[in-house]
Formats: structure tokens, sequence, C-alpha cells
């Protein structure tokens, strides 16, 4: 009878420094060259490396949806109050020249809309909104 001697298998690559905690895990995937590129291009611009943007780019993905969907609504919301905010602002510069450049309700009334209108602006540029 022919014994059968099984050989332990050589362990390939350089073994584990340490316990493997705190240290990220190894993800291989493929993907199009089109997404690659997509990918090295949001890199360069936020400076991260190709590996952490797709990381990132996962971790967003298991985000709440409605969380994200609040998110985009506050957005806009804010882009359009800042917009009306410019409009509003542009009213008020061309109601100050008006009552610059005419005689509205004498002179004492035009120099207390100036004031009043100095004065909004002054308080809103302290608090940033112009």
């Amino acid at each position: 009878m022919v014994k059968v001697v099984k050989r332990e298998k050589k362990a390939v690559g350089r073994p584990p420094l340490g316990p493997f905690v705190g240290k990220r895990a190894v993800l291989n995937s493929r993907i199009t060259q089109r997404t690659r590129q997509a990918l090295e291009e949001a890199a360069s611009v936020t400076g991260r490396s190709l590996s952490q943007e797709v990381e990132i780019r996962l971790e967003h993905s298991f985000i709440d949806p409605m969380r994200t969907l609040e998110d985009r609504e506050m957005a806009t919301n804010i882009r359009c109050m800042s917009e009306q905010l410019h409009t509003i602002d542009r009213c008020m510069e061309r109601i100050e020249t008006a009552v610059r450049s005419t005689n509205f309700a004498g002179v004492g009334g035009a120099r207390r809309w100036t004031r009043l209108l100095d004065w909004w602006r002054k308080t809103d540029s302290k608090h940033g909104k112009i």
C-alpha cells in the first residue's frame, strides 16, 4: 500500500505584523474605465486618494435616503432664500436711489428714509447678511 503524504501549503506573501485592528480591509473590484476616470477626477478635486474617494462614496450610499432627501431640500430652500435676499437687496438699492434723488415728503422725510436704510444696511452687515 502506498502512503500519501500531504504537504502543508506554503503561505504566500508577507505575514501580518499584528492583529487586524483599526486597519482597512482590502476590497478588489472591477469597474469601467469611465467610472475610474470619474473617480480619479473627483479624488483630485477633493484632495483624496482614489481609495479614500471610493470608500467615502460607498459610505454615503448607506446613509438614510430620507436624510439625504431632506439635506437636498434644505440646500434648495437655502438657495431660494439667498436669491430672494439678493432680489430684496436690489430693490432696496433702487428705493434708496429714488429716496436720495427726489424730494420725498420733504427734506425731513428723505433724511428719515435715508437714515432708516443706512441703519438697515449696517444691521444686516453686522450679522453677515450682506
